[in-house]
């Protein structure tokens, strides 16, 4: 009898360990999957979201994404540069994702990251393995992390628990650029509102008054007023 030396069949099936059990749930027991889910994050339950498993998925081969692949994944794609300058090739792989939707705000969607484990003890590891070069780039992601966490640099996070913190980095940096995104939206929000209030009032223009008589008429709609006009900002 031959003794299969890979984890998985030939059709991307796990034989045993988390990685089956995870498989399982995503395709066979979603709607259970996803109660616990809600059940273990209560502030997102209340929001009645609706989750979307893509990985990993039977019809895929039980696919299983990291680096720009997870992002994409996920409809996460412009972010792949950002992803490529914090972190190098051949990041996390997710157990398992799925993509949320909101019923109250369409356009406003997040991503669930999954870490499978079947028992507390498979949560350690050996470490940090990666390439000076790749260390590098590696331990100023993590100092960063720490930063944004409140954590002291002088922790190590290389360690038995690197999987942990790795995984803990790319959350955080999601977030970062979600945030980042949240302002850019508002700032355009408020933009557009002083826009409307300028176009409502249909300002006339004499080609006549020059530059710095017509620029002012935009209040500080318009950048750099005070260096043409003379005049700041009106606040």
């Amino acid at each position: 009898m031959t003794t299969k030396n890979t984890r998985v069949d030939d059709d991307g099936g796990a034989y045993a360990g988390s990685q089956l059990q995870i498989q399982i749930y995503v395709n066979r027991q979603s709607e259970g999957l996803t109660r616990e889910v809600f059940e273990r994050l209560p502030d997102l339950a209340l929001l009645h979201p609706r989750l979307n498993w893509v990985s990993p998925l039977e019809k895929d081969r039980f696919s299983e994404y990291q680096d720009t692949a997870f992002l994409k994944a996920c409809g996460l794609e412009h972010l792949s540069d950002e992803l490529k300058a914090f972190w190098p090739r051949r990041g996390p792989v997710w157990d398992a994702l799925a993509s949320i939707e909101f019923q109250k705000d369409k356009n406003n969607k997040g991503i669930l990251l999954v870490e499978a484990k079947s028992y507390p003890a498979e949560i350690y590891g050996s470490g940090c393995k990666a390439s000076p070069t790749s260390r590098e780039k590696i331990e100023a992601a993590l100092n960063r992390t720490k930063k944004w966490c409140g954590v002291s640099s002088d922790t190590d996070w290389t360690g038995s628990l690197y999987q942990s913190a790795n995984r803990m980095a790319h959350r955080k940096k999601l977030e970062r650029e979600k945030d980042k995104l949240v302002k850019q939206q508002v700032e355009l929000q408020t933009f557009d509102e002083k826009l409307r209030h300028y176009a409502d009032q249909r300002i006339s223009l004499d080609l006549d008054d020059g530059v710095k008589v017509n620029y002012g008429k935009f209040g500080d709609l318009l950048a750099e007023v005070k260096a043409i006009t003379g005049k700041k900002k009106k606040q």
